[in-house]
């Protein structure tokens, strides 16, 4: 529901990934190579909207070969051949994906390694639910203990690709967008046992399992339609009670400031990357605030309160000691979601004479 509302490229890398896939395993079942081939292409071409779209055909294709949907020998060579065409071409374009990833990384880099996997780790469950994970983990076991080939494709995609990501985690900071293009392998592999004949044989069982399925997912979004907001904080009633409440030549101090300088200037700024409304406060510059209030200025600080953990301990305490000294807590704009505060602060400093 959420990625819908969104057209980021994230979006444009699933649907192509999950095109190619079609294309590759109807033509691997068929025993073409050929269009094998062309389906671990196609998704490759998701690298164009995003760098996680070579994670996505290298995983595809490693699943056509370590997990090859049948044991037929026509299924088999037609995953090798599929795969071999594109070594050469792999490795040709290694040194341009790394420079890619080096610019990326130089720009968002983690603290420790332990840290950069933990993040990927609570930023995808928190979107795929811990619901939809549990299940997910019982239709593995399943896949397991019957061995059926066809599930382990699904499931060696979304380990390949989550690895790969899991290591690039260590350098620079990778989040759950960057796995979006995974999250229907592993939905796949949740709702694998639907199509066993297995679980048929068991009374009750698939009632069951369509109960611990569906029935936490629906929950999820009656809270994500209601109180958690889409999940989105609530940037315009924030702006909105500032703009009506600030005197000419106060100043709005942000965390971060792209959206708050798009609602400020009416919703019709393009450039919002680069404000000039706004007065920008981040990890870089995060004491800009001290120098108007020496002047006398009144400020209001706009704040998202999980952006602050990306400041440095001190200079986090140092502004909380400030907006907790100087300042005064207009309102707050609550949106809590599981494992993150995305709630709003509104603050306002005037230094009476």
């Amino acid at each position: 529901i959420q990625w819908s509302q969104t057209a980021r490229f994230y979006t444009f890398v699933q649907a192509i990934g999950l095109l190619g896939a079609g294309v590759a395993l109807r033509g691997v079942l068929a025993g073409s190579w050929v269009r094998a081939a062309l389906g671990i292409a196609i998704a490759g071409g998701g690298f164009l909207f995003h760098l996680s779209g070579a994670i996505v055909a290298a995983a595809i294709g490693g699943a056509m070969v370590f997990a090859t949907p049948n044991t037929k020998p026509e299924v088999r060579r037609a995953s090798r051949a599929a795969v071999a065409i594109f070594a050469v071409p792999g490795v040709l374009a290694i040194p341009f994906v790394l420079g890619v990833w080096q610019t990326y990384a130089a720009g968002k880099p983690v603290g420790n390694p332990i840290s950069g996997v933990a993040h990927l780790a609570l930023s995808t469950g928190s979107f795929l639910t811990p619901a939809l994970s549990a299940v997910a983990a019982a239709s593995l076991v399943m896949i397991i203990a019957w061995r059926d080939r066809r599930g382990m494709f699904g499931v060696l995609v979304a380990a390949l690709g989550g690895g790969a990501l899991a290591v690039a985690a260590t350098q620079a900071t990778v989040t759950a967008q960057y796995a979006f293009a995974l999250f229907p392998w592993i939905a796949l592999v949740a709702a694998w046992p639907f199509g066993s004949e297995e679980i048929r044989r068991i009374r009750a069982a698939p009632l069951a399992f369509a109960l611990a399925l569906a029935l936490p997912q629906l929950a999820y979004s009656a809270l994500y339609l209601t109180v958690q907001n889409g999940q989105r904080p609530r940037w315009r009633e924030a702006v909105r009670l500032v703009a009506q409440r600030r005197e000419p030549g106060d100043l709005v101090v942000s965390l971060p400031p792209t959206v708050t300088e798009f609602y400020l200037t009416g919703a019709r700024e393009t450039d919002v990357r680069t404000p000039d409304s706004v007065i920008h406060l981040d990890r870089h510059q995060p004491r800009e605030y001290e120098t108007w209030a020496r002047e006398g200025r009144t400020m209001w600080f706009v704040l998202r309160n999980d952006y602050l953990n990306t400041f440095r301990s001190e200079d986090r305490a140092r502004l909380r000691r400030f907006l907790s000294e100087e300042c005064r807590l207009v309102q707050r704009f609550g949106v809590l979601v599981e494992a993150r505060d995305l709630s709003i602060e509104v603050w306002r400093y005037r230094r009476f004479p």
